[in-house]
């Protein structure tokens, strides 16, 4: 069950990239999701190889923190706005 917790918070970066760009947009920049999810991804990977990253009770806080943070450091540092897929005109 605790294996299965772990992989669980994994999707803390996805879950995150998904409501700021549904709720929030102007806080997504172009490399918001990558950075979001490497950060996810080696916080993760801390939790299991350092005990003193352990500073909280689940994994899944220390993600939450380290992703949002993340976020709002790529917001900072980027300055390319998302871009919407372009619309395809029909040809006829």
């Amino acid at each position: 069950m605790k294996m299965m917790l772990t992989g669980l918070s994994l999707t803390t970066a996805f879950t995150l990239v998904f409501l700021a760009t549904m709720f929030a947009p102007g806080l997504c920049r172009r490399n918001t999701a990558f950075y979001t999810t490497l950060v996810g991804l080696l916080g993760l990977l801390a939790w299991q190889l350092f005990p003193q990253v352990r500073v909280l009770p689940h994994p899944i806080y220390f993600e939450w923190i380290i992703c949002t943070i993340t976020l709002l450091i790529v917001r900072v540092v980027d300055s390319e706005p998302i871009t919407p897929p372009a619309l395809k005109k029909d040809v006829e």
